[in-house]
């Protein structure tokens, strides 16, 4: 049972924006969407070692209580997840970007979404999403 008191991480969802450019190539930029609290739970997570690359993959679930029409637009793939936010605002130096992979809705009257995640690093460190 989910209790308001879980809702306790801001995120902000972000929408995906292709455009062309001079070169006919496509660019991805982002638009930001709502900001939302949710519960954030890191779930599995696996080591991988291909061509002597050893990558982490991390499952990362953000629930958030469904509020009015706001998030009936979201979608796999064309969104994603920044986090952690302060206030609303990105922070340059922390920020991570989660692409959403999934989403389930659960809950009866108290209705909720869960927007799986995967955050995946290589050796060298740095977070991709994938």
């Amino acid at each position: 049972m989910l209790s308001i008191g879980d809702f306790n991480t801001q995120i902000l969802l972000q929408q995906a924006e292709s455009t062309q450019d001079d070169m006919g190539g496509n660019t991805t930029s982002w638009t930001d969407g709502v900001t939302a609290w949710a519960k954030v739970e890191f779930k599995d997570g696996k080591l991988e070692d291909n061509e002597d690359r050893v990558s982490a993959q991390n499952i990362i679930e953000f629930t958030i209580k469904e509020e009015g029409t706001s998030f009936h637009n979201i979608t796999a793939g064309s969104w994603r997840i920044a986090y952690p936010i302060n206030n609303g605002v990105l922070i340059a130096t922390a920020t991570q970007y989660y692409t959403i992979e999934g989403i389930n809705l659960h809950g009866g009257l108290n209705r909720y979404r869960t927007f799986i995640c995967t955050a995946r690093q290589k050796n060298n460190g740095n977070i991709y999403i994938g």
